[in-house]
């Protein structure tokens, strides 16, 4: 999550190789949706869990939604064709990865 952030923050400060950057934050966005489901799949396979199951369902879920619009929204720059970022993006993407972190 936080690498993929991170990546959005780099995308929206530099957009050039837009479309490739945006690649590897879908790819990012994958790999969440793969970790998020490995999870959950072993959380109804288990018995016995570190702490209660339903904090991590939601953790998990939670930590994806954060994924999801970020990797939406570096999708729209493509689609749009967004090639300069709006000045105020920037400080929103850092203050993207300093909640992620």
């Amino acid at each position: 999550m936080v690498a993929g952030v991170v990546l959005f923050r780099d995308i929206v400060a530099d957009s050039r190789d837009l479309v490739a950057k945006v690649n590897l934050l879908r790819d990012f966005e994958h790999a969440g949706d793969l970790l998020t489901h490995n999870t959950l799949d072993k959380l109804n396979c288990s018995f016995i869990t570190p702490f209660d199951r339903e904090d991590i369902h939601v953790l998990i879920t939670h930590l994806d939604d954060i994924l999801d619009p970020v990797d939406a929204a570096g999708q729209r720059l493509v689609l749009y064709r967004i090639t300069e970022m709006p000045e105020t993006l920037v400080p929103l993407g850092e203050i993207l990865v300093a909640s992620a972190k």
